[in-house]
């Protein structure tokens, strides 16, 4: 049925994602919208009755929600040839302030998923269901932090999270060919600090504790920062396993297909006199390769315009050093 309705739309979403050069403009806002226009659920959100019930309880444009659609359904138009981002970028200048123009990209989806989900509630659609929401049912999962004794082997839950993003925390290593993703994906979620878990005994024995992370609800969308706040020149390289098949807390298999991956953005910490350099040099510098769910081909904007992707995107991804990675549950 999606493919029906979308049949009369465009195919990849018109948005310019390498903005003209502009003062005080954020350059990584317009290529994660493109991330969220390319997702078959946001698609389907524009095409749905439903969106109209939530948008009715927002008559203006003093919110994320509004703004967010009209966008995607201004850039599915295939009548107008150049669909403008101005009024999400005036909002956002005025909802955001000081953090409009950040420049950590899970920081920014962090906070347009946590938005969105938050104007839902409040529009209280499905009363019959108060837990619908299209965000908490595809993109909330909950990331679990227990200690597991080395001796006695008691477990015990140290905290749990509600999360949009997972931070995957690369680590020095000697392997030159790389890692694949699969099988360090566990390994990855821990911190150094996780890792060497020094204030943490068991409750029971009092014996030294390994750490453990794991997730619980994994939904239909998982989105990975691979953090690189610490980052060496000798740092894991990985290969970026499509499919990724993970376990959850469940003990259900779950399998992810790769569907996005925005590269070589500028996660430094960034002192307040060089925002403005790193900003521009984002404005050229990133790269974004997306499938479109549509043809299940491969896309690439290295330049200003999307190509369809000739390399083995797998094999070719981690010469691009991502920084967000998209994946869809199977």
């Amino acid at each position: 049925m999606l493919h029906i309705k979308i049949g009369k739309l465009r195919e990849i979403p018109n948005i310019k994602v390498r903005l003209d050069l502009q003062p005080n403009t954020n350059y990584l806002i317009n290529p994660i919208l493109f991330c969220f226009a390319n997702l078959e659920l946001f698609t389907e959100f524009i095409l749905s009755e439903e969106k109209n019930e939530i948008l009715d309880k927002f008559p203006d444009k003093k919110n994320f929600i509004r703004n967010f659609n009209d966008l995607l359904t201004n850039i599915r138009d295939k009548e107008k040839n150049a669909s403008s981002c101005d009024n999400i970028h005036s909002y956002l200048k005025t909802e955001m302030k000081n953090k409009y123009l950040s420049q950590e990209p899970n920081y920014l989806i962090n906070h347009f998923l946590s938005t969105l989900e938050n104007e839902i509630n409040l529009a209280k659609v499905n009363k019959e269901n108060e837990y619908s929401n299209l965000i908490s049912d595809n993109f909330s999962i909950t990331l679990k932090k227990k200690k597991i004794c080395k001796i006695c082997y008691y477990e015990e839950e140290i905290s749990r999270e509600k999360k949009y993003i997972i931070d995957l925390f690369l680590k020095k290593s000697d392997i030159e060919g790389g890692v694949e993703l699969q099988d360090v994906f566990k390994q990855l979620l821990l911190t150094q600090e996780d890792e060497n878990n020094l204030a943490e005994i068991c409750s029971r024995c009092e014996s030294d504790v390994n750490i453990n992370k794991s997730l619980e609800n994994l939904k239909k969308y998982l989105i990975i920062n691979i953090n690189k706040i610490k980052e060496l020149d000798n740092c894991m390289k990985l290969k970026y396993s499509s499919p990724l098949i993970l376990k959850g807390d469940d003990d259900k298999i779950y399998k992810f297909e790769l569907i996005s991956a925005l590269c070589n953005i500028n996660t430094e910490n960034i002192e307040p006199n060089e925002l403005l350099n790193i900003i521009t040099k984002n404005r050229i510098d990133f790269k974004l390769f997306f499938k479109n769910f549509i043809n299940d081909k491969w896309f690439s904007i290295i330049g200003s315009n999307a190509e369809i992707f000739k390399g083995d995107i797998q094999n070719d991804l981690s010469n691009y050093n991502p920084n967000i990675l998209i994946y869809r549950r199977i």
